[in-house]
């Protein structure tokens, strides 16, 4: 269901497509400012809060992972998805390890846009939960917002993270098959499953905590006392 209130920014330099995506989105029931560049883009995040932003690319000014960077450092939760051209998998790859939280290619299917919306921000809107929940002494996921608090310090993660962690913290010590990760995580691409790996891994080291690779299987996370 859409969050009526909800407030995206669309950044796209194509202004046909800028201006049918804005209009698509306002008529799902989203309120909506676009930008062409991310000059603009940045000055209007600037005056205001936004819930989501659908970032294009091959944007003038700034490098649209630049922009990414920026988002990330603002507003670590905000929900970003990025628009690639079909064959651009470098730019999808890029965009995955700064943090985007999903990639959709163009040209865009406006239905599954707004499938895809519609679960990112309706996840930022959760109501909050009790922090002291415990999961793991060392290692918390809130299992409605996307947060997580590891060796006690709180982590900063995207969705895709966050949906990848709390699933493998609710089956610490067992094997899950890629295909199960993936569902998890409303993915289909295993090199974008391969990027939040990634990320998390680093994001746990000197914790204690690692995700494991079992070759051919899947992913284990496992916890061992650091030394």
């Amino acid at each position: 269901m859409v969050l009526t209130m909800a407030k995206l920014m669309v950044v796209e330099e194509n202004e046909s497509l800028r201006d049918e995506l804005s209009t698509q989105l306002r008529q799902a029931g989203y309120r909506v400012e676009t930008a062409a560049h991310t000059v603009e883009a940045i000055g209007l995040m600037d005056q205001g809060r936004h819930d989501g932003v659908v970032l294009g690319i091959n944007l003038p000014g700034l490098d649209e992972l630049d922009l990414l960077n920026w988002i990330r450092a603002r507003e670590p939760f905000m929900p970003v998805l990025i628009l690639v051209e079909g064959g651009a998998m470098d730019v999808h790859h890029a965009a995955m390890q700064r943090g985007a939280d999903d990639c959709l290619p163009k040209p865009v299917r406006i239905s599954e846009l707004l499938s895809r919306l519609a679960s990112l921000v309706s996840l930022n809107h959760l109501p909050n939960f009790d922090p002291q929940t415990p999961v793991h002494a060392s290692l918390r996921v809130d299992p409605l917002l996307p947060r997580a608090w590891i060796s006690g310090q709180p982590a900063e993660l995207t969705h895709r993270e966050w949906e990848l962690l709390g699933f493998l913290v609710e089956q610490t010590g067992r094997v899950v098959s890629h295909d199960a990760v993936l569902a998890a995580c409303h993915e289909t691409a295993l090199d974008a499953l391969e990027g939040y790996v990634l990320r998390l891994r680093r994001k746990l080291a000197d914790s204690g905590w690692a995700i494991r690779n079992i070759r051919g299987l899947g992913y284990m996370l496992e916890h061992a006392a650091v030394a």
